[in-house]
């Protein structure tokens, strides 16, 4: 699949989801250090503002991958992450992270929404599918109100960055 460079800008579900900017850095810095942001993604690899701007400028060549900033439309803070990865047979991932600030107020499950309608509407994507390690229970509660069914729990699934593989919840929803 053939995907734009640049995320573009996507507004939906009360946020703007855009690229990064440089000046996000401190933030995606603060999302790392976070305990409950390393226990359950690879961002625990993020050690200073420098790794961070290099974490973003990752993401955004990853010719696999569509990241976004999630941001509040009026303020333009930065409120967490969101992606889509792993394309394949008419399908993909997304991940997410939210900034400790912002957690418990919905941003996950609307950023969740926000960017799967633009990988069904605009992508054309036939399935996307959300994984999460087994202990969090936040991203089951995400997976339940952004519409994904729950599928199953798959065995040693991924590396969260500290070399051990886990086992994660599968959820997915349909285009249909």
């Amino acid at each position: 699949m053939r995907l734009p460079g640049l995320p573009p800008t996507v507004e939906g579900d009360g946020l703007v989801l855009t690229a990064w900017e440089d000046g996000d850095a401190a933030e995606v810095l603060a999302m790392a250090r976070d305990p409950e942001s390393r226990a359950w993604t690879s961002m625990r690899q993020i050690a200073d503002e420098q790794d961070a701007l290099g974490y973003m400028r990752r993401r955004t060549e990853d010719s696999d991958r569509l990241e976004w900033a999630v941001r509040d439309p009026a303020a333009r803070r930065l409120l967490g992450r969101v992606n889509l990865h792993r394309f394949a047979d008419g399908g993909a991932e997304i991940g997410y992270t939210v900034h400790p600030d912002h957690r418990r107020q919905g941003v996950a499950t609307r950023a969740v929404r926000a960017a799967s309608a633009y990988g069904f509407e605009v992508l054309g994507l036939g399935r996307i599918t959300l994984l999460h390690a087994l202990g969090n229970t936040a991203s089951c509660a995400v997976a339940a109100t952004g519409g994904f069914a729950y599928e199953g729990i798959e065995r040693s699934a991924l590396d969260h960055g500290d070399g051990i593989r886990h086992d994660e919840h599968r959820h997915a929803r349909l285009a249909t």
